[in-house]
């Protein structure tokens, strides 16, 4: 998935969804902000760490960041909230625990923002709020999981000492010159 795919998602995500209550979650509580940040993961395709019914294995917002393990950073990168960063469309936002009580909070950026302050469609904050466009300044933010992307255009490197896929150009190779080439092992 690009950078742009994960934008397009979450603009409709956001069309989607604003100002209606998102619950995702098999517990018994009213729609929470956690909710609301697994329905987009979920429409990124994120797969859900093993056992659990979201791509977050913990009872608190804030956990997403400061937990964040092997299974998340497969598909996520952790970005540290500096006095420099600003949110990209589709980064999850966390707050720390000293922010709602404990627990924390989170929610997904728009893209829009700056070094001061950032838009966010998240929801139960105030508590018991739908999902909503909210700006925030960055106090209590740890910081986010951006998803991960890939370059969209790009041919992967390539080296004859490794076993490779073929790509366009060796097909019409192939086709022109009646020729293929062995993609099973190095070529010399």
């Amino acid at each position: 998935m690009t950078t742009a795919e994960v934008g397009q998602k979450h603009d409709k995500f956001v069309a989607d969804f604003n100002n209606k209550y998102i619950k995702v979650l098999p517990n018994n509580y009213p729609p929470q902000c956690f909710d609301q940040t697994v329905k987009f993961t979920d429409i990124l395709g994120v797969p859900h760490a093993p056992g659990n019914p979201s791509p977050f294995p913990y009872p608190n917002a804030y956990q997403i960041y400061t937990d964040y393990g092997p299974f998340q950073a497969q598909y996520f990168t952790k970005v540290a909230n500096t006095p420099d960063y600003v949110p990209q469309k589709g980064d999850i936002m966390v707050w720390a625990g000293s922010y709602n009580g404990g627990v924390g909070h989170v929610g997904t950026a728009t893209g829009k923002g700056d070094v001061n302050t950032f838009e966010c469609f998240e929801q139960n904050d105030p508590t018991g709020s739908n999902a909503h466009l909210r700006t925030y300044n960055y106090n209590h933010v740890l910081g986010c999981l951006r998803p991960k992307v890939t370059s969209s255009g790009t041919t992967p490197p390539m080296d004859d000492n490794v076993k490779r896929k073929a790509y366009f150009f060796d097909l019409i190779w192939q086709a022109e010159f009646g020729t293929s080439v062995d993609t099973d092992k190095a070529t010399e």
